[in-house]
């Protein structure tokens, strides 16, 4: 199976970007944490606008850029790892297929689940299994207990995507079963923002 740890272009591990990855998600997290517990700037009065505050604040808006570059990072450990072993003639679908579900599923199942506790089901049970299947924000709306989902159905529309290129390549002449998914996939990123798979795949090319 494919290993935890990343491996880049040059067979060498970047400590650096690890932990960009980190920087990106706690930017991310405690950007929500603040819109939870914390009321907007300009609501607070004139003497608590200090400059601590003002940093604090500022840091904790820039959750959105975070996550594109967390789209990024994604494609370039992702997608141009995969896209460099397709090209090598030795990526494995079936071992992609367990690494990719492994992480996307196994921490996304009971995130739905506690989600859905929280918010007393208020969902409806068709709308809980969209957004563990990566279909909110274009079939389903996003959980309203937890609005950060919508992000999890381009990271699994990206892995998938991968998964399709993969079996294009692999396969002469291309079966049908490959074409049905990538007439998928370009519905999906149809419906989607198409930018934010053009940043996933810039990372990708920054892989080489």
């Amino acid at each position: 199976m494919m290993k935890t740890r990343e491996l880049h272009s040059d067979g060498t591990h970047y400590d650096w970007l690890d932990f960009l990855r980190f920087i990106c998600a706690f930017i991310v997290v405690v950007g929500h944490a603040r819109g939870f517990f914390f009321v907007d700037y300009s609501a607070l009065n004139t003497e608590s606008k200090g400059v601590i505050t003002a940093a604090f604040y500022g840091l904790t808006r820039i959750g959105h850029e975070a996550v594109i570059a967390f789209f990024v990072l994604s494609g370039y450990f992702v997608g141009g790892r995969a896209a460099k072993r397709i090209s090598e003639g030795n990526f494995n679908k079936s071992d992609y297929a367990i690494d990719r579900i492994s992480r996307v599923f196994l921490p996304l199942v009971p995130v739905v689940i506690f989600s859905a506790l929280v918010s007393g089901f208020e969902d409806g049970f068709v709308v809980l299994l969209g957004n563990v299947l990566g279909l909110q924000g274009w079939i389903v709306p996003v959980l309203k207990a937890n609005g950060p989902l919508w992000s999890l159905a381009y990271e699994i529309w990206f892995y998938f995507l991968v998964y399709i290129v993969a079996n294009l390549f692999s396969r002469s002449p291309i079966g049908l079963g490959s074409l049905l998914m990538l007439v998928l996939a370009v519905w999906v990123f149809s419906c989607l923002k198409f930018q934010y798979l053009a940043c996933w795949c810039i990372g990708a090319l920054f892989y080489f």
